[in-house]
């Protein structure tokens, strides 16, 4: 049974999205795809649809030149966020009703996303169309500001538009979201309590956690001393994994925007400090995710500051990083794919732990030697990137092999060199050599930097995959941020000539992405306002961006 859409929109390549996700949760309930969404997927559309050069995922397309500006990270990521949270207030079993009802009702034929919303409303008794043309036709998602009345046991929800710049002004704040605030509480979820309006007073009981499991598209603020109560409920069994992940994500991005939030960073990192005893590969990964935002942001700051942060990382990984011991880099064919993905990411994550520094020196030389075997795969990459970052000036911390590289510039550039042989060397498999390209970045002497954004325009290149990873590693640094940026102003023609508009515009989102400081922003803007942007995907990121 086929059903095209009437135009071009969002619903097709979103259901997609949203049926093999269902579908592979059904069939490996062990993968835990819903919770990979959460922390991908649905981050990202929070991220994305968080800037003022946004836009709505539901828009006519009257030519096939706007595909390519629309159906973009925001039209895919909120898109299938959206159908995730219509499919959870309508219960699972509901929606796919709606879905085939849909189906029948059209079926060889063409639909438009009205007809999709007329489908559920009759299979669930609820006005859906109401509730979704807000969340597909308009831009944006709010934040929602808790306050607390003990007396009377209720809480006071207020909504605005989150924006990651700051405070949402007036003209920005206009929209009110349908809003399904799925209280956790005690004893189990509401699912009916809902903010259709600025604001509203619920009934709670001593404990609560605003959307239950992640699934609507928003974020909360939570009074301060409601932070310190719900870090204390981590690990009693009342919250899940998916809520400790939108926890550290939603008090992560409010502090970077200061949006009416009276969190500050330090409040984000004693918050994270009781999270020590975390086991779960997702949680994990939003913790090192936030903390690489805080890192990013303070980038251009003082040397001390960022090197404090690094130290608190490793702090915070400590206690697991002993309990794994040589664990963390022994994979075993039979580990399930969450537990290697874990295994890696705290390997990865972990440069500066004398035990991961030494094995990363002795694997990276049985490679070098002709034991290709012997480094898994999963950590190859992190291998590289940690024997090469080793050398850099500018690292925080002082390990052995940092002191010898360090003593010795020309044993850095050996080791340099001998990537950059293994990526050139073509009896090497494409994984190997796309580990051992994206991997050069991570040196930030200048004039290594130097050749490897020279490999970045190399016309032999294995494909744009390099090249963004070049771009994205190289944002890890002072040195690679501002010379990935210097790079692109002199290479600006040339990639403009030579790639298609959705790649050039990738690149430029990758070298403006970690600019941080005011004199930055202006030199952005001066070096715009006198390109040629209308024949490329770049007027999105710019505005994004500014």
């Amino acid at each position: 049974m086929l059903v095209t859409n009437e135009g071009t929109n969002f619903i097709m390549q979103s259901f997609a999205d949203w049926a093999t996700y269902n579908a592979l949760s059904s069939m490996h309930p062990d993968w835990d795809v819903w919770s990979r969404f959460s922390l991908e997927g649905y981050q990202k559309a929070l991220e994305l649809d968080s800037n003022r050069g946004s836009h709505p995922i539901e828009v006519p397309v009257n030519s096939p030149s706007q595909i390519t500006q629309i159906f973009d990270n925001i039209t895919y990521s909120k898109g299938c966020s959206v159908l995730r949270m219509i499919a959870e207030y309508l219960g699972v079993e509901v929606f796919i009703e709606g879905l085939k009802l849909h189906l029948e009702r059209h079926a060889f034929g063409s639909a438009t996303t009205n007809d999709l919303w007329d489908s559920l409303s009759t299979a669930s008794g609820k006005d859906i169309k109401a509730i979704m043309e807000t969340w597909t036709k308009r831009i944006g998602y709010p934040v929602l500001f808790v306050t607390e009345h003990e007396a009377s046991s209720t809480i006071e929800v207020t909504q605005h538009r989150f924006l990651q710049s700051g405070k949402a002004l007036p003209e920005d704040d206009k929209v009110l979201y349908p809003v399904y605030l799925n209280i956790r509480s005690n004893t189990g979820i509401s699912k009916e309590k809902r903010l259709f309006s600025r604001r509203k007073r619920f009934p709670v009981g001593r404990f609560y956690k605003l959307n239950a499991g992640q699934t609507g598209l928003y974020r909360v603020s939570y009074p301060l001393d409601r932070l310190q109560n719900l870090s204390d409920q981590l690990y009693s069994g009342l919250l899940t994994p998916d809520d400790r992940v939108g926890l550290i994500a939603d008090l992560c991005a409010l502090v970077k925007s200061s949006g009416g939030t009276k969190a500050r960073t330090s409040d984000f990192l004693n918050f994270l400090l009781k999270f020590e005893d975390e086991t779960d590969f997702f949680v994990w990964s939003q913790i090192l995710t936030s903390l690489s935002n805080v890192k990013n942001a303070w980038m251009f700051e003082n040397v001390a500051t960022r090197n404090a942060l690094t130290r608190f990382q490793l702090r915070l990984m400590t206690k697991l990083l002993h309990k794994l011991d040589e664990k963390i880099w022994n994979f075993k064919p039979t580990d399930p794919y969450n537990k290697q993905s874990f295994k890696a990411l705290l390997f990865s994550n972990a440069a500066g732990y004398g035990p991961v520094d030494a094995v990363s020196s002795f694997l990276f030389d049985r490679f070098m030697d002709g034991d290709y075997e012997f480094l898994n795969p999963n950590i190859r990459k992190a291998v590289f990137s940690i024997v090469l970052a080793s050398g850099n000036s500018s690292e925080a911390h002082v390990s052995p092999l940092q002191n010898w590289i360090l003593s010795n510039s020309v044993a850095h550039t050996s080791q340099y060199n001998k990537v950059l042989a293994t990526y050139q060397n073509p009896n090497h498999n494409l994984q190997v050599r796309t580990d051992a390209v994206s991997s050069l970045s991570s040196a930030d002497h200048p004039s290594l930097i130097d050749r490897t954004l020279a490999i970045a325009l190399d016309g032999e290149l294995l494909g744009d995959n390099e090249r963004f990873a070049i771009c994205r590693n190289l944002q890890g640094h002072p040195n690679g941020i501002c010379a990935s940026w210097q790079w692109l102003q002199k290479s600006f023609d040339k990639l403009n000539a030579d790639h298609d508009s959705i790649s050039h515009g990738f690149v430029i989102s990758l070298c403006i992405s970690n600019l941080g400081t005011a004199a930055q922003l202006e030199e952005v803007k001066r070096f715009f306002d006198n390109q040629d942007t209308s024949v490329s995907h770049t007027l999105p990121i710019l505005k994004a961006f500014h």
